[in-house]
């Protein structure tokens, strides 16, 4: 994301890839058209693993999306470009 997107999106959940198949993406967007949010994400490769980077400008948001869905709380410092990192950039809205 731009550092601008950064900053308004600064509550950051990353999933592992691995926990994101079946029915879970259908229920990610069905909890962002939930909670009226544009879906924000992007990739994130760090230690020999893919993540999956929720984004969002509520903290309360973040918070839910971690119960429902697991991963951890990252900050916009581990979406560095770095020796051990890459970030793919994707986001799309929700319609309601």
């Amino acid at each position: 994301m731009t550092p601008t997107k950064d900053r308004e999106f600064n509550h950051q959940i990353a999933v592992p890839f691995e926990h994101m198949g079946g029915s879970r993406l259908g229920e990610i967007v069905d909890f962002h058209a939930w909670i009226k949010a544009p879906i924000q994400s992007q990739s994130l490769f760090k230690k020999d693993r893919w993540y999956k980077v929720y984004c969002f400008a509520e903290p309360h948001d973040a918070a839910s999306f971690q119960v429902l869905f697991g991963g951890e709380l990252i900050s916009t410092d581990d979406l560095q470009h770095g020796r051990n990192h890459q970030v793919a950039e994707r986001s799309a809205d929700v319609t309601t």
